[in-house]
Order: structure tokens, then C-alpha cells, then sequence
């Protein structure tokens, strides 16, 4: 399985700031928002970007960053279009893309706050995927929801291990996990494709 750039972004983030992951798992405030291939909560992937970032934040307040703000702190990938932007809430971020004049839902990440540099989820969202998948999960956790659908993939040199679901699909969720330990569990999670994978 080919490593998204994200990925390896956010971890090689994570080991320099020495960041940690606090297990919400699902024990955060309720929320419709799970977390899926096709977008999150109603929200999918296509939708005007002013619906989508009005409705998660009705949802979960307002965000901590957004880089259409003159004084962001948030940098922008490329996303394969000269309009992406980056949304916030605490370690939950979406990105936005120009298409046909307008910004629409591209993608999210959940686990890595661009701001703090960290992996807690400062906001308590305890975001899962429909199945109860969220920060904190086990790998056995992800064996059981997901079966074979599920793939690992260690990587060595940062001592940690990634992991795709049903990566057959053109939209699917890879993730994080915490270490290269059988009791690692999730740190990261985020939609396929990635940001930097997105075409124009």
C-alpha cells in the first residue's frame, strides 16, 4: 500500500513535536458526524464549502482555523487546485477545493491538530466511523469491524504502522496507528483520496 504523503506529513509532524494521543473513542459529545469515505456526517464530498463548514460548526462550534483568515496560522497543501483551503476544529480538518467557480468539500483528516502540533483531541469530539472506529481504537478493534477488509502496513524507520480500509475503492479510509506494538491503536484517520492526491 503507497503511504499517503498527508500521512507521512503528520507523523513526521507528530515525532518532531513529540505529540500524543489521548483514546476518546467514541466518548466525546454525541454528534451525527461519523466519519466516512464519501464525507462526514450528511456532509459529503462535492458540497458547497460554506454548507459544510456552517453545518459542522452548528455541530460542533465554531472552527479554530480556517486559511481564507488574513492572520492564519494553518499552511495549505496543494490539493491540486490553486483554491484549496483548510478548515480546523481542533484535530478534525477538512479541505476545500475550487470547482466551476465555487469551494466545495474535498476531504478530511481527523488526529492531527494543524495549530497545536499534536495529536489530543483538545476538543473531546470522539469523531468514529460508523462501525465505532475512532482515536483510541485497538488494531483488534479494527480487525474486528473491518475483517480482511482491513490492511497494515509497518513502517520501520518511524517505528510506526498504517493501515487501509477496503483500499480497493477509489474513496476509502486509511489511518495511523500509534506504533508498530499489537496493542497500538488509532491516531490518525482520514479520507482516501488524500489532499495531495486530489486531481484538478
Amino acid at each position: 500500500m503507497r503511504t499517503p504523503l498527508l500521512l507521512v506529513s503528520a507523523a513526521v509532524l507528530c515525532m518532531v513535536s513529540a505529540c500524543s494521543s489521548t483514546g476518546t473513542g467514541g466518548d466525546g459529545p454525541t454528534s451525527e458526524l461519523d466519519l466516512r469515505a464519501d464525507g462526514i456526517g450528511p456532509y459529503l464530498v462535492g458540497q458547497p464549502a460554506d454548507e459544510v463548514i456552517a453545518g459542522i460548526s452548528a455541530e460542533i462550534g465554531g472552527a479554530d482555523g480556517d486559511s481564507s483568515d488574513s492572520d492564519t496560522p494553518l499552511l495549505v497543501p496543494d490539493c491540486g487546485s490553486p483554491g484549496t483551503r483548510v478548515v480546523s476544529w481542533g484535530n478534525l480538518v477538512l479541505f476545500f477545493v475550487d470547482r466551476s467557480e465555487a469551494s466545495v468539500f474535498a476531504t478530511w483528516s481527523y488526529g492531527f491538530d494543524p495549530i497545536t502540533g499534536n495529536a489530543q483531541d483538545i476538543r473531546g469530539l470522539g469523531l468514529t466511523t460508523d462501525v465505532g472506529i475512532g482515536l483510541g481504537s485497538t488494531r483488534g478493534d479494527l480487525t474486528d469491524a473491518y475483517g480482511s477488509t482491513v490492511v497494515f502496513s509497518p513502517d520501520v524507520d518511524l517505528e510506526l504502522e498504517t493501515f487501509s480500509i477496503n483500499a480497493r475503492a477509489d474513496e476509502h479510509l486509511a489511518g495511523r496507528l500509534t506504533s508498530l506494538d499489537p496493542d497500538a491503536t488509532v491516531q490518525f484517520l482520514e479520507r482516501q483520496p488524500a489532499c495531495v492526491e486530489i486531481a484538478g
